[in-house]
């Protein structure tokens, strides 16, 4: 037995139950013993959690009520309404409080699942929400950064010609600081995707130790020949733009085999840029290389003298970069000193190209359920189980009753004394000659108190046997009895018994 936790409404349900159940018992009986039946059922309704413990309930008391009426041959009517009082006033009771307090955790239930699945789906949106502004400022600043720094490089190449006018060389000033301008405003619409919050600006740091969010991979919307392009081909772009590159590897073509948006093309892509923001007109050097199963690659630049390039950014795109090498069993540092940068990369080389690609649906977001569907669904769920419970003792009390009333015409019809052969008795027959035209059983269905009752009026020192007058349990004269009295071997009186009155 284990006890339910019983909310304020399943006291109220309770309560309510009560008074249905004590409306119905006082129509039945007012003996205290009743309320206190009703009492103890609607308490077992309220602690008891087997949810088949009323049919149990019911078929015990009906098998008790057939057993006592059938088998022992007790009188049924004395039976039948305790049978009844116990029905009404403790199964009844018992079955409507158990059933309210099942159609209460069952709407709870239908509550807790609809709020679990709103607090869920919202925070599903939210989290859809963040990982596509996530995706965006990494497009933005894989690809639109690096393409600034490009241009910015061949700005400062081009304003080294001498035979540039000073109206000419102007105008080049005068873009280089709108580019600087745009690459401000597109590093801080980057922090504001990313996180809300401006990221750390110090500008030297012996290893990038903190890790960055786990960022998707871009989906090509902002680059759209990202996916075409290869890690040959950013080393060949850098070059046009004016970058010295020194590259160390057994093949250069080998690097066709990475794409750019590989995690091998973005770390190359991201040292290029740095290299091209904060160190300006420096070689990158870069080595390339494999170790048993894993691909080994360092890019390395000297640190400008000038300090108007010395200051790195915030190091956002590193960060981001380290994290999805780290969630695939590789490893990114960045090594700043002060007259050189270096970043290191390892990275296994059965990790899959892309594994931060964001599959189709990933997040499970469908259209809004209606609460009102389901919780109604519940409600009529939690009807139907009341129902199920209140008619579970009814149907009880439908049996007994039909047991009884089969019982009372079967010993009628064994008992039954015509109008006929009613008529042919007459006061005066011998015991001998009347016992002939009688039933071969008296009717027994009759307690000692009617019993006595009955034999009130009758003849001193007689004999009353008692035979029914008809076997409808319909009829009218339903249960009246013919009193035959013997007395010194003869008929002594002839007598009807309407409900327990002479006639």
């Amino acid at each position: 037995m284990r006890r339910l936790r019983i909310e304020p409404n399943f006291v109220l349900e309770a309560v309510c139950a009560f008074v249905v159940a004590a409306s119905a018992s006082l129509l039945w009986a007012s003996s205290g013993w009743a309320f206190l039946t009703m009492v103890i059922g609607i308490a077992l309704g309220t602690v008891l959690s087997r949810s088949n413990s009323v049919l149990i309930g019911g078929s015990i008391v009906t098998a008790g009520s057939l057993l006592f009426t059938v088998v022992l041959d007790l009188p049924s009517n004395y039976l039948l309404n305790w049978t009844v009082l116990v029905i009404v006033t403790g199964l009844l009771p018992y079955a409507l409080t158990r059933g309210w307090m099942i159609r209460g955790l069952a709407m709870k239930s239908a509550e807790s699942a609809v709020q679990a699945r709103s607090i869920a789906r919202r925070n599903a949106i939210e989290s859809a929400y963040s990982e596509e502004k996530r995706r965006i400022a990494e497009e933005l600043h894989d690809e639109l950064g690096h393409q600034l720094s490009l241009t910015s490089v061949q700005i400062n190449a081009l304003s080294l010609d001498d035979s540039l006018t000073e109206k000419q060389r102007k105008a080049l000033a005068d873009m280089n600081r709108r580019l600087r301008e745009s690459v401000s405003t597109l590093a801080h619409t980057v922090e504001i995707l990313r996180d809300g919050a401006p990221a750390p600006t110090s500008p030297v740091s012996t290893s990038l130790s903190s890790a960055g969010d786990d960022l998707p991979e871009p989906s090509g919307t902002l680059g759209k020949g990202t996916e075409k392009q290869t890690a040959a081909a950013l080393l060949a772009e850098a070059e046009s733009a004016g970058t010295r590159v020194t590259i160390t590897v057994g093949d250069r073509e080998q690097l066709d085999e990475f794409p750019a948006g590989s995690l091998v093309g973005k770390v190359l892509r991201e040292g290029l840029t740095n290299a091209l923001k904060h160190a300006p007109g420096q070689v990158v050097g870069i080595n390339l290389g494999f170790d048993s199963a894993q691909l080994l690659m360092s890019m390395d630049n000297d640190m400008p003298t000038d300090s108007t390039h010395r200051t790195l950014g915030a190091g956002t795109g590193i960060s981001s970069l380290k994290s999805a090498v780290e969630a695939q069993g590789g490893d990114l540092d960045q090594i700043i000193e002060t007259d050189q940068h270096e970043l290191r990369l390892s990275l296994p080389l059965t990790a899959p190209a892309r594994g931060h690609e964001p599959q189709a649906n990933s997040t499970p977001l469908g259209s809004d359920d209606d609460p009102s569907v389901e919780l109604g669904a519940a409600r009529m769920r939690g009807n139907k189980r009341l129902a199920i419970a209140a008619a579970l003792p009814l149907a009880a009390l439908c049996l007994v009753i039909g047991a009884v009333v089969l019982n009372n015409w079967w010993h009628a019809e064994r008992s039954l004394l015509s109008a006929d052969v009613l008529k042919s008795l007459s006061i005066g027959m011998s015991t001998a000659q009347t016992q002939r035209e009688l039933p071969d059983e008296e009717y027994t269905l009759i307690s000692n108190e009617e019993r006595q009752r009955a034999n009130e009026g009758a003849p001193p020192g007689s004999t009353c046997r008692f035979y029914a007058l008809t076997a409808d349990q319909l009829s009218d004269r339903s249960g009246d009895l013919a009193r035959l009295c013997f007395s010194s071997g003869e008929l002594v009186s002839i007598d009807t018994i309407v409900t327990g009155v002479q006639q």
